[in-house]
């Protein structure tokens, strides 16, 4: 029975082995056509240093700029575990006992690569070093300014104050880095923020042009204070807002001109918005919400006509413990009207202004609410006039689409004189045709 057998396998020997032949061929070639070898670049493969001990040591540290700290990456293989790998499946290492030549600058590292499941020879890098570069140690001890980074509390608060736990922070590192350091920042998020409280806080690092470090550059090549990055938290004191803060100039010091007087003070602007303690606030209220301009900072010496004082820092005005809030003007202008005797100063509403010779497909609109017109005229007269007997106008003959500045006409009941020449901008556009 056994001959039988054997004698069934050895039969067509020669075809049988032919058979097993294509088939394995037909094998080979479905899985080539199914999973075939193909080429992909990796990037952003990290650059890991290995013994990094062998080049660095308490006076010296080594430093790799940031374009060789990670690589990319060329593997052959199958599509189906090529297409699978990430930059984490390969390992790119620099062993620093394997440099070059360490009296060189920079010192050349030679590279490795490997991945799971690739052969070595499938594996490619574009470049077979990286230049590291061998320097002194430097110490620099910087101060710590906080920074909010825009971020604003509720609406109806200010930030009164910021404290840092740490006022200042020595970082150790290669000199050419150091040496770059412009500010450190600890940076808080305050958004929302109703009340005072603790915040923990980012810390930034940037260079004398205003960039920001790299985080890889700082973990890599910075220590802080002999350590890790610190932990920072600010400590944040809210203050509420009062708006509604008016202005009061005491006075002024010196005299007009002879024969002219102070006839009005004003400020610009008018009222502002301030923060600030409790006590500060409470103590506004009970001088009546009133910022005081002391008069030594104004003078009318010898003044013949209208005067301003501007730039005045407001934040010179306040009390302790107070400030102006976001977005309110630093500064404020004090206008001091000086007159003739014998002058008066009315404001006409501009919609009184009587409009002449308008085109019929124009319109005209004021760049301000009044206009201001001086009258002189004896004392008593002055009291009686009113701003109904004066009348104002203006002529557009001849003018388009466009903005001017024309001057007013000005009429006055017999016995009054207009001391000076007034004028109005306009803008003058074209009415919508309703026609169609």
């Amino acid at each position: 029975m056994k001959k039988n057998l054997l004698g069934k396998l050895t039969d067509n020997l020669a075809l049988k082995i032919i058979s097993v032949v294509i088939a394995v061929a037909i094998w080979y070639i479905v899985v080539d056509y199914n999973d075939p070898m193909i080429q992909r670049s990796i990037s952003n493969v990290e650059v890991q240093v290995e013994n990094g001990a062998y080049i660095a040591n308490g006076k010296r540290v080594y430093h790799i700029d940031e374009q060789y700290k990670t690589i990319s990456v060329i593997v052959e293989g199958n599509r189906s575990v090529v297409s699978r790998l990430t930059a984490n499946d390969i390992k790119v290492t620099a062993d620093m006992t394997e440099a070059v030549d360490l009296d060189s600058d920079p010192v050349y590292i030679p590279l490795r690569v490997s991945c799971p499941g690739i052969a070595q020879e499938n594996l490619t890098l574009p470049r077979t070093t990286i230049p590291v570069r061998i320097e002194d140690v430097a110490s620099r001890e910087f101060p710590i300014t906080v920074d909010t980074g825009g971020t604003k509390p509720a609406k109806e608060y200010e930030i009164g104050s910021l404290k840092a736990s740490m006022d200042s922070v020595t970082i150790s590192g290669p000199q050419s880095i150091i040496n770059t350091i412009g500010t450190v920042v600890a940076e808080i998020n305050v958004n929302g923020m109703n009340q005072d409280g603790s915040v923990k806080a980012n810390l930034k690092i940037y260079d004398t042009a205003d960039n920001e470090l790299p985080e890889s550059t700082i973990s890599d090549d910075l220590s802080f204070d002999g350590s890790g990055m610190p932990e920072i938290e600010v400590n944040v004191e809210l203050w509420q807002k009062r708006s509604g803060v008016r202005f009061q100039v005491e006075g002024y010091t010196g005299n007009p001109a002879e024969g002219y007087e102070v006839t009005e003070i004003s400020t610009t602007p008018e009222e502002i918005t301030v923060a600030g303690t409790e006590e500060a606030l409470e103590t506004l209220k009970k001088q009546g919400n009133v910022i005081v301009i002391p008069e030594e900072m104004i003078s009318v010496e010898g003044a013949e006509g209208d005067l301003k004082v501007d730039n005045i820092e407001i934040a010179d005005l306040l009390p302790e413990g107070m400030i102006t809030a976001t977005n309110a003007s630093a500064t404020v202008t004090v206008n001091v009207t000086v007159l003739p005797w014998g002058t008066r100063e009315f404001a006409l509403d501009v919609e009184d202004i009587s409009v002449q010779n308008l085109s019929s497909n124009l319109a005209v609109s004021y760049a301000s609410a009044e206009i201001e017109v001086r009258v002189q005229a004896a004392e008593k007269e002055l009291e009686e006039l009113t701003g109904s007997q004066i009348t104002a106008s203006i002529d557009l003959n001849g003018m388009t689409e466009g903005d001017y500045t024309v001057p007013v006409n000005i009429s006055l009941p017999e016995g009054y004189e207009q001391v000076d020449s007034v004028q109005v901008s306009i803008q003058l556009r074209a009415t919508p045709d309703t026609s169609q």
